[in-house]
């Protein structure tokens, strides 16, 4: 991130909520890393991930103008779906190792702040035709 001019923050899982609110007030974005804790909410790792979640919802929607976005990567990413699909472990498929060829992208959204700016040979390439994904996750969404 720093190599690509972005000042870091790292923020902890300990932190007490107010002072992660205050904190997040000051960002432009969190970016959650892989690792190998375990997604549950009832660990305190997770249910800060969640108030930040629940934080980018909020601001997201209050300032459509101003985005706060957030990304995962690995498991950051399994994090995110685990949240967004509602705390509910069985919306991951167990993937470790597999490999197939799937549609790699469904594109509903013609606005999508990501996906407006690819070419339009871009979109029907990446929505139609076959690709390839390689599963190196214990969990996914298939």
């Amino acid at each position: 991130m720093e190599a690509g001019g972005a000042e870091v923050v790292p923020i902890h899982y300990m932190t007490p909520k107010e002072e992660l609110l205050v904190l997040l007030d000051k960002l432009n974005g969190v970016l959650f890393p892989g690792g190998g804790n375990p997604i549950n909410i009832e660990n305190k790792w997770t249910q800060t991930a969640d108030t930040i979640l629940q934080y980018a919802i909020r601001v997201n929607k209050e300032h459509p103008d101003k985005p706060f976005p957030l990304w995962g990567t690995c498991l950051g990413h399994e994090l995110l779906l685990y949240l967004t699909g509602g705390k509910d472990r069985s919306i991951l498929d167990d993937v470790e190792n597999q490999h197939g060829t799937i549609n790699t992208i469904r594109i509903e959204n013609e606005q999508s702040r990501v996906l407006h700016i690819l070419p339009a040979n871009l979109k029907k390439k990446l929505s139609a035709e076959p690709g390839v994904e390689y599963y190196y996750h214990v969990k996914a969404i298939l």
